[in-house]
């Protein structure tokens, strides 16, 4: 594509001047210049449509577009007319540069340029009734459950990473964009929950920053009381010196920065997972990868001492089942996790107390693969998928229960609890495996309501989630956007 488009454009250029090294310099700018301007729109198409169609028609369709130019040129002008050769040549050139980029564009986007980004599960959350819906470009969309309706959130927010913290109405977030260079720029944020207000805490790059050069680790976490933020991040290497990771805690307004290195070696990432206000300790989660083990740690870290308690710790074998579960309850009080257990080569779901550090087992199941561990919004209760099937835990009664079989493993692995409610939406592809219903189990677990979904969501293929809110669901497809369906009146309507 290259010696083609480079071979055109000369070819092109050369009727403009009979002086070989003028067209050659030209040439070679002119190939720059285009090459840049494809990089750019590639970039932007990739931003509006995220998996584009074949681009590598882009270069034939740039040099016939010269070609033709030269073409019509050689066709219609007297060359003694210097002025009107170039003029012509420039116009024709410009105006079929302009269709091949609108052809391209219709190319790209796979025949609808006027279409919206599809919604995916990942990188999705929800927080205070509202919904933060992630799209395939990475942009995110705020479902307001007030108004019934779907904003695009700031740039900001899109580029971060797939950690979100929440408090007192502010998320923290450590976003990570690229440079028209491709260069990351990592940064530590906090905005308030419609993206405004946004604060840069440290900057990763740019030598006026005191972070430049550091690698950060992918999550911000805010205390409790929402009046604190903190991050970690590890030093640039000085020559054979371990680089040890350094944890940051500061008012979230930027100000009142503290510090403190962590006594252990980072092999693998570090995660803030919860903050101790009344003890001035924070509980982090940190995963060492051997050459044929990971090891994770669940610590205590003491901020004002630094001494640190290992609360918990697990190995496995390096396999597509890498990354451990956790969650931490709405309350902050307990978090839910999985290890392995070596000796019977199971996988076990544990609680931690963050009040007493105490930890007790849950179940212990074969291989290790638990699904969709999801808290209550009293945080009373969790629910997991294990083994086919959706289990519920409540804390106070100490009992582990199964409520629901699933019929379809692909897509009835699906469900949420709803709002403030001890109630759980899920999916039922049982009764009608084309068009399935959605089911809602009471505070028993008992089938409450049963509800066919609507034809126009249905996807026959790919994926499909539920987020549960204040006597609301929202329910993505793949194929079918974003539906909202109200539990009060049981009426669909489609926000995206």
């Amino acid at each position: 594509m290259a010696i083609f488009l480079a071979f055109s454009i000369s070819y092109s250029l050369s009727i403009l001047s009979e002086k070989p090294l003028i067209t050659f310099a030209v040439s070679v700018l002119t190939a720059a210049f285009l090459f840049w301007l494809f990089s750019q729109f590639l970039a932007f198409m990739r931003e509006l449509y995220a998996q584009v169609g074949n681009s590598a028609f882009m270069g034939p369709l740039i040099g016939v577009s010269f070609i033709l130019a030269s073409v019509l040129t050689l066709a219609k002008v007297d060359f003694t007319q210097q002025t009107r050769k170039v003029f012509t040549f420039s116009g024709l050139a410009f105006l079929f540069l302009a269709l091949s980029f609108i052809a391209g564009t219709i190319i790209i986007s796979k025949g609808n340029p006027f279409s919206t980004p599809s919604i995916v599960g990942w990188r999705s959350f929800k927080f205070k009734g509202n919904a933060y819906l992630a799209t395939e470009t990475g942009r995110i969309v705020r479902y307001d459950s007030k108004v019934d309706s779907t904003k695009k959130m700031p740039r900001g927010l899109s580029d971060a990473f797939l950690d979100y913290s929440f408090s007192a109405g502010r998320i923290g977030f450590m976003r990570n964009s690229r440079t028209w260079r491709g260069a990351n720029q990592a940064e530590a944020c906090v905005a308030n929950l419609d993206g405004a207000q946004e604060t840069v805490l440290a900057r990763f790059y740019g030598a006026d920053s005191d972070f430049n050069g550091w690698t950060p680790e992918p999550n911000v976490l805010i205390s409790p009381s929402g009046r604190q933020v903190a991050f970690a991040a590890v030093p640039p290497r000085q020559g054979r010196a371990r680089s040890i990771p350094v944890l940051f805690w500061m008012d979230v307004d930027g100000t009142g920065r503290m510090s403190r290195r962590l006594d252990f070696y980072r092999k693998g990432y570090i995660e803030l997972i919860a903050w101790l206000e009344k003890d001035n300790s924070m509980v982090l989660r940190m995963m060492e990868t051997g050459i044929h083990e990971s090891t994770e740690r669940i610590v205590r870290l003491d901020l004002a001492s630094g001494a640190t308690r290992f609360l918990e710790s697990s190995s496995k074998q390096l396999d597509f089942y890498w990354n451990y579960a956790s969650t931490v309850a709405p309350n902050q009080e307990a978090l839910l996790f999985t290890s392995r257990d070596p000796t019977a080569n199971a996988g076990k779901l544990k609680i931690l107390d963050l009040k007493t550090l105490g930890i007790k087992d849950v179940c212990e199941t074969k291989p290790l693969l638990f699904y969709s561990l999801a808290w209550s919004a009293d945080s009373d209760n969790f629910a997991f998928i294990n083994a086919g099937s959706l289990w519920v835990y409540s804390r106070s009664k100490g009992e582990l229960r199964e409520v629901w079989r699933l019929p379809d493993k692909d897509r009835g692995m699906c469900f949420d609890w709803i709002g403030e409610d001890t109630r759980i939406a899920l999916i039922d592809a049982k009764p009608n495996p084309i068009q399935p219903d959605i089911v809602i189990l009471g505070q028993d677990f008992a089938v409450e309501k049963r509800m066919r979904i609507p034809k126009q969501f249905t996807p026959s293929k790919g994926y499909w989630r539920i987020w549960g809110l204040v006597q609301k669901l929202l329910l993505v497809s793949e194929e079918g956007g974003l539906w909202r369906l109200d539990l009060k009146t049981d009426e669909w309507k489609k926000v995206y």
